[in-house]
């Protein structure tokens, strides 16, 4: 149908008015819609991702109360700007692009484009290092085999570039599916495993942190001392910490078009801050107790 709209109508702007009427209505068919719960459940799973597993290590390096602070604030602001991003878009626009084109105007839009693409594309990049680290971890671990470091390139033995070499053939095929509905479904299944990496971690963290504890809380450590005892503060920059946090809460380019899937649109403010503030207790609850 839209494409029916685009070789019959020439006019842009009412091209553009039918093909947004007819977005907005699929959106009204009760079977498409999400009750408060499944909505929570969406955007903490669109939330949550590969960052959770970078969290015991910045906690422990960086230092429990420092992690905490910045991952509060941290969701505070990114809650405040996905809200003013929802709450601000008109009823007509489903999708996120169609606000920003709005505000923006075309002439801004190759910029937001530009930047966008340069945020995917890093991205990108920190979760394959991501999911290499942890594969390489993990293989090297249940085999005892004495690997090189990541940093060392080392082509004579199983090494960290044999790891990421296979991740890419094992992973390349996904490029080729026609359809992002198979991927979207594949993703929605990693909340799943993001509870349990939250359990297992939270298991060492009591048995081993808090019932037979080797290592003793301080207030303050210096970097260099930080693997002696574990700290509330630490000199280690934040910066870093506070980028995974920061990707860890972003949800604003696909905020509008889930909250308008909603059975109760004036529950979403609400809805969005409790999935907000899930998000952040795994966080915190898998950063701390990881870090024992």
């Amino acid at each position: 149908q839209i494409n029916q709209i685009k070789e019959s109508i020439i006019d842009p702007g009412q091209r553009r008015t039918l093909i947004q009427s007819l977005k907005e209505s699929i959106f009204r068919v009760d079977d498409n819609l999400q009750s408060s719960s499944d909505l929570i459940f969406s955007i903490a799973n669109t939330m949550m991702g590969p960052n959770v597993l970078l969290l015991p290590l910045k906690f422990y390096s960086t230092g429990i109360l420092s992690c905490v602070i910045s991952a509060i604030c941290i969701g505070f602001i990114t809650y405040s700007t996905c809200k003013i991003t929802y709450v601000h878009a008109k009823p007509t626009e489903i999708e996120y692009i169609t606000a920003v084109e709005r505000v923006l105007n075309r002439k801004w839009m190759i910029l937001y484009f530009l930047n966008s693409i340069f945020i995917l594309w890093l991205a990108s990049i920190i979760y394959f290092l991501t999911l290499s680290d942890a594969v390489y971890s993990g293989i090297c671990f249940s085999t005892g085999w004495k690997c090189p470091k990541e940093n060392n390139i080392d082509f004579s033995q199983y090494s960290y570039q044999y790891t990421g070499i296979g991740l890419m053939v094992l992973l390349g095929w996904t490029f080729f599916v026609k359809k992002l509905g198979k991927i979207l479904d594949m993703t929605a299944l990693g909340i799943w495993s993001i509870v349990l990496n939250t359990f297992f971690v939270g298991y060492l963290g009591i048995a081993k942190g808090l019932l037979q504890p080797d290592f003793k809380f301080v207030l303050f450590e210096d970097e260099a001392d930080v693997h002696k005892d574990l700290a509330l503060f630490t000199n280690s920059g934040l910066v870093y910490t506070i980028g995974v946090f920061a990707m860890g809460f972003t949800i604003h380019q696909v905020s509008v078009p889930v909250l308008r899937k909603s059975k109760n649109p004036e529950k979403n403010v609400r809805d969005l801050s409790i999935a907000y503030w899930i998000t952040g207790a795994l966080y915190i609850i898998t950063g701390t107790l990881g870090s024992m």
